[in-house]
Formats: structure tokens, sequence, C-alpha cells
């Protein structure tokens, strides 16, 4: 019989955004023993444990299961603002249940292999030459990227849309046991805010990633933080917008151009106008009196307008192969993923992309 695995204890209670005091409270049980049940101390009582799994809403199995809570801080965040450590925790761990339920599913269904180009130990490439070698690895033609999250999910690439409370989470990447990776976006987001973020995480994937992809060019343990954002950054603004294809249409930039390139491009002015910036069609005045007229327009937070971006379908896929292919019901779903049909359902809304709010 397996052991109870205490980590599965506080990953459940986090993702319920509860803190040890609180749930002591709600259970009317010791915090004391609770903090000793998280460290690996002690094991529950049986008592304890049974309104434990009442408050969290868990069945009792889901704190059997021996894997461990991810160490989601060796991932790529790409956030506008620091997040407070309550939401970071909830959303974290909300965040691992899914990846975990993902490893799951992918015991008995198939998806596209993960495929990345290979950048050899070639350490001279400059950033826009690994976006632009990621575009022709990809077969992306020339011009805009019109379904940039189908491209992302035929190479293996899962894409979670994620209605959190807050819009500080933009988006970040984590990887199953077997290295397919998730990318959790914001779905509260303008689409071209969404669009930036996929690249920004791809560019992770590709460049950042040498403990997870044997060629990779990049040793993320030897820069900042803040730089290795930067590099995602460049690589997010030509993958998506190359300066070859781009570069003319930049010349004598202008506010009233920037609705037809953003439309066009599927980017947001901003990142036009950084675009045109740093390869030389702007110059410092002439980037700053655009940024201050997207600001006296009330654009330098919501834009106006906004670009198409097509909907994930990887879970809806995977989601029906059970239902259908292979004959799970909902009640065999859950007890297979190890939590309550209740959850089952809201996990399907979050992967399938329905409207309701996460809530694991």
């Amino acid at each position: 019989m397996l052991d109870f695995n205490y980590k599965m204890l506080t990953l459940a209670r986090e993702a319920r955004g509860l803190t040890q005091t609180q749930l002591s409270k709600e259970t009317q049980t010791d915090q004391g023993n609770l903090s000793k049940i998280e460290q690996g101390l002690q094991k529950p009582s049986k008592d304890a444990f049974e309104k434990y799994c009442k408050a969290l809403n868990f069945p009792e199995h889901f704190f059997y299961q021996q894997e461990s809570k991810t160490s989601i801080s060796d991932f790529f965040y790409r956030k506008r603002m620091s997040l407070g450590a309550k939401e970071k925790l909830k959303l974290e761990a909300q965040i691992d249940i899914l990846r975990l339920l993902y490893n799951k599913l992918l015991k008995s269904v198939e998806i596209p292999t993960p495929k990345f180009p290979s950048l050899g130990q070639n350490k001279n490439f400059l950033i826009p030459d690994i976006a632009i070698l990621a575009r022709e690895f990809y077969s992306v033609p020339r011009g805009p990227i019109k379904d940039l999250i189908s491209l992302l999910e035929r190479n293996g690439i899962a894409v979670i849309n994620l209605d959190v409370a807050f819009d500080k989470f933009d988006g970040m990447t984590v990887y199953t046991d077997d290295n397919y990776p998730m990318i959790f976006l914001n779905k509260n987001m303008s689409n071209d805010r969404k669009r930036f973020t996929l690249a920004h995480e791809l560019g992770h994937q590709i460049m950042h990633l040498p403990f997870r992809f044997e060629h990779s060019i990049y040793d993320r343990l030897e820069k900042d933080a803040n730089v290795l954002e930067k590099e995602a950054d460049m690589f997010a603004s030509e993958f998506l917008m190359p300066e070859k294809d781009c570069k003319n249409e930049l010349f004598n930039l202008t506010y009233k151009k920037l609705s037809d390139l953003k439309l066009y491009w599927k980017v947001s002015k901003k990142a036009i106008i950084q675009k045109a910036k740093t390869i030389g069609m702007l110059n410092d005045r002439q980037y700053q009196n655009l940024l201050i007229d997207l600001g006296k327009r009330g654009e330098r937070v919501i834009e106006s307008f906004d670009v198409e971006l097509d909907e994930p379908k990887i879970f809806q896929q995977i989601f029906k192969a059970y239902s259908v292919d292979l004959g799970y019901s909902n009640q065999d779903l859950a007890s297979y993923l190890c939590i309550s049909e209740t959850d089952l359902v809201r996990v399907k809304n979050t992967m399938s992309n329905s409207k309701l709010k996460i809530a694991i």
C-alpha cells in the first residue's frame, strides 16, 4: 500500500488558497500537528485526515500519490508586476495540480512529441537569428503568424488559458515528467499580449532550458533573470515580426500607421514601436514621441483594436479520447486523476477553454 505523501497535503491546501492557520480553524484541528504533518515529521490521525479531505474537497487517494510538488521557481514567469505571496502560492499550486493531471492524461493518449530546433554547440548565434531559425524549423511562411496556438500544439506544446482573478500574471511554462511543455496564459489579457507571451515562452524553451533539451546553447544558471527575460522578448519580437519582412513598413512610422500594422502583424502598437526603435527605424526622440502619442490617447495600458488568436484544442481532443475512444465516464476519469467529479468539471472547463474561472 502506498504511503501518505505529506507534500500533497501542502499542495492541496495552497491550491485552495488556505494558510495552515485557516485550515486548522476550519477543521478544528491542531495547527502544530498540521505543521509537523506538512514537514513529513508525523502522519495525520484518521479523524484529522478525514477532516482535511472534506475541507479541501480532495478524495483520500489524492494524498497517496507519489508525485512531489514541482519547484515552479525553476521555470519561467512572464509577469508585469510581482505577485503577492498568497496569490503566488495559490496560482503555483493550481498550475502544479494541472501539470500532475496532464502527466496522467498522457499515459493513455498520445500527442505530438515536442519539437525544438537544434542550435548545436554554436554560441555565437544572435537571438534574432535563433528566432528566424525557429520560423524555418516550424515551416512558418514569411509575414505574420496566423494560427500561433495551432503551430505550438502541432509541435507538442500545450496551451492553457487560465481565467485568474488578477492581472499581474501573464504566463509561464512548466513541464510534465516526460518533458512535455505546458504554457499557461492569463486569458484576460488582450490577444496581442497573449501572442507575445506565447512567443516569449517559446523563446525560453528553445534558448534557456539546457537541463531539458540537449542542444540548448544558453545556460540560464549563468545569467540574471532580467537578462533572460530581455532575451525572450527579443526572440518574441523577431519571431512574430521578422526584420527582413517588416523593415520597409516601419520606415517613417507615424501613429496613424500603427492600427493597420497592428492588425496585420497581430502584435501590439507598443511592440511595433519598440521593433522600429530596435532595428534603427526610429531615433530616441521619435520613439519617445510615439509613446507619448499612445499615452495621450489612453493606449499605454489598453490599446484600441484587438487581433485574432486561435483557441487551444489539444485538451478537447484528449478529453474526447478518454470519453469516446477509451470509454471513461466522468466518475472513472475523476477517480483515475485523484480528484472529485466537481473538480473534474472545472478542470475540463479550464483546459478546454471555457469562460469559467480556474477553481481547483
